[in-house]
């Protein structure tokens, strides 16, 4: 038996490694197939398969990597590759892992990877649109989206002023029936190979472009004397869903103070004590970044001056609803309506 080592970043490397030489041993064609670049990004997505398994693991949630896998399988159909290299990859890893780890890691990650292979056999939903008949505001958030994929982002701008100025419809119905509706849709037609990710990065900026333009209209609103700081977990990037939960609490009267994406610790620890808010929100969008997510909440815990609600909000949060208690949070919201529902709930509460 190979001498046992831990599940952690310092692993990961020789893992994958491991992984991916004993994946295509067993398959001699892969070579040929798919040349250096493409073995080089088997090491890459073995990497990110750990990652997103570890943090299953310490976080006692199955459904964190089941759920993972599942997006995987909707962007390997995107690319058309074959989702057997998927299942036969996770084979691959789990064979490894049991050498490699404690027979009790190993059992809890054989558990996990069983129930990520049997997500693999069911029906992809990867047809399914954010876009659905009925929705509020549909055709206006479908125009909106055409624009901004035809890189026609001042048009976009214009449109969405004139449903403001013009329709008089209220910006909180623009924030979520067009805004988060169509950064939804973005997200799956680049997940789904429709779209590049330059195409991605370009309809984000210039939603949140649009969203600076309505700022006269938000910060005009009276205040209900309540305050929040709102913020990312440090290393994390991607800011739009929660700087609209920002705004729309300013929308519904409260102080938000927005610090964007990768904020370090240090800072929104001072800045948490020099505030004193009601409700401190935090996101993240990438599983990975749990750990930065929990460490953060674990320091304000200690050091703020008067306690806060704390929610959190974002991907791996949707996926397992019970996990806002396993980081140390009191609540999590899955989308930016329900995020302002429950910061006035939480608020009160604390009253």
């Amino acid at each position: 038996m190979s001498e046992q080592i831990e599940l952690t970043p310092d692993s990961y490397p020789e893992l994958a490694k491991t992984i991916v030489d004993l994946h295509y041993q067993r398959n001699p064609e892969l070579p040929k197939r798919y040349g250096p670049q493409g073995q080089q990004k088997c090491l890459e997505d073995a990497v990110t398969h750990l990652t997103y398994l570890q943090q299953a693991l310490d976080n006692q949630s199955t459904q964190l990597f089941v759920d993972y896998i599942a997006w995987a399988k909707t962007l390997f159909e995107g690319i058309n590759l074959p989702i057997s290299h998927l299942a036969e990859n996770l084979q691959v890893m789990g064979d490894v892992l049991r050498q490699k780890l404690a027979q009790d890691v190993a059992g809890r990650i054989g558990e996990i990877l069983q129930a990520a292979e049997a997500q693999l056999g069911e029906k992809s939903q990867a047809g399914n649109s954010f876009l659905v008949e009925g929705a509020p505001y549909l055709n206006l958030a479908q125009n909106y989206l055409d624009l901004l994929l035809a890189s026609n982002r001042n048009a976009a701008s214009k449109l969405v002023l004139a449903a403001v100025q013009e329709q008089k419809i209220p910006i909180q119905d623009i924030y979520l029936n067009v805004f988060q509706t169509c950064q939804r849709e973005v997200g799956l037609l680049w997940q789904t190979g429709r779209i590049s990710v330059a195409q991605e990065h370009f309809c984000t900026a210039a939603t949140q472009l649009c969203m600076s333009q309505l700022y006269p209209y938000i910060f005009a609103n009276e205040k209900n004397g309540k305050v929040s700081v709102i913020t990312c977990a440090q290393g994390e990037l991607h800011e739009v869903g929660v700087r609209m939960v920002a705004d729309l609490l300013e929308m519904n009267g409260w102080d938000a103070f927005y610090l964007g994406a990768n904020v370090p610790i240090d800072s929104v620890l001072e800045f948490v004590r020099e505030k004193q808010p009601d409700m401190i929100g935090i996101s993240a969008t990438i599983t990975s970044h749990l750990p930065q997510v929990k460490d953060l909440i674990k320091n304000i815990r200690e050091n703020e001056a008067k306690p806060s609600c704390i929610m959190v909000g974002g991907y791996p949060f949707n996926v397992s609803p019970e996990l806002y208690r396993e980081i140390g949070a009191d609540a999590h919201s899955s989308d930016a309506k329900l995020a302002i529902e429950m910061a006035n709930k939480l608020a009160s509460k604390a009253a």
